[in-house]
């Protein structure tokens, strides 16, 4: 064989050597992405299975719940029958009623919820006159209440662990905090009635009546977390001054729900008053 011959054939031999490998490994990558696809095209198919079974499921709990609500209605039942959906868990926690004009909330009662809102849109006009440095400055006030408020509150667990409050710096530094932080409308709920359970805690009953007056009286039209303060203070003013009148007359109230408030928050409320 000519020796250009020779080169040609290693040459070719050469090439060979490469690419033979590469076309198997090619040929395996193929047949591997292949497998991966058909694995990842069944579990899209087994997740969109189950999308759709949950979709089914929610849709059909919705479509239950309009027609118990519409035949309530009909019955003119709907305060006891809204009351059960809430009280069954499920997709209903917090029902509500937008009127026949589809312009507003029919129910709950918006004056029991309207301090929030109302609060809130006050907060949010004022923010827009005063300017960007002004509300964060505010914002910055805002949380330091809130540690403090939280420093507070440990003060308070230290002082009066099983509810009766020992004389100490733990209960000084309690009533300080709480002291402080009455003073604004932020805090002012939650330190007011801080100081009505020291009062309670200390054997003070007419001096933690006297707070909850206070705290009734200036943030009427306040709730936390929806449920409206008038009605925390006029629970605890009612054990404190052991009045089972005042108790059954708050109780009839709940019960005819003609207080706005999350369900939960009612359930429990009654439970109290029942025990």
């Amino acid at each position: 064989m000519k020796p250009a011959s020779q080169r040609a054939l290693v040459w070719v031999l050469s090439i060979a050597a490469i690419l033979a490998p590469a076309a198997g490994l090619a040929y395996l990558g193929a047949v591997s992405y292949g497998d991966d696809r058909g694995a990842v095209a069944a579990r899209l198919d087994d997740q969109r299975e189950r999308a759709r079974q949950v979709a089914t499921a929610v849709e059909a709990s919705v479509h239950a719940a309009l027609d118990r609500v519409a035949a309530a209605a009909a019955a003119d039942d709907l305060d006891a029958e809204l009351g059960a959906l809430a009280s069954a868990g499920g997709l209903v926690a917090e029902p509500f009623v937008i009127d026949a004009r589809a312009a507003a909330v029919a129910w709950p009662p918006r004056a029991a919820l309207g301090g929030v809102d109302a609060a809130v849109d006050e907060r949010a006009a004022s923010c827009t006159v005063r300017g960007l440095e002004s509300c964060l400055r505010q914002l910055r006030a805002e949380e330091r209440r809130a540690r403090q408020l939280d420093e507070a509150r440990r003060a308070e667990l230290a002082a009066c662990p099983d509810g009766a409050c020992r004389p100490g710096d733990a209960l000084d530094a309690a009533r300080r905090l709480y002291g402080q932080l009455a003073r604004y409308d932020d805090t002012g709920v939650a330190a007011g009635l801080g100081l009505a359970r020291l009062a309670r805690g200390s054997g003070d009953p007419a001096r933690a009546i006297a707070q909850l007056d206070a705290v009734a009286t200036r943030f009427a039209t306040r709730a936390e977390r929806g449920v409206p303060v008038v009605v925390l203070a006029r629970l605890a003013r009612a054990e404190l001054a052991a009045d089972p009148e005042g108790l059954l007359s708050l109780y009839a109230e709940l019960v005819a729900r003609k207080v706005g408030a999350p369900p939960a928050a009612l359930a429990a409320i009654v439970a109290r008053i029942d025990r």
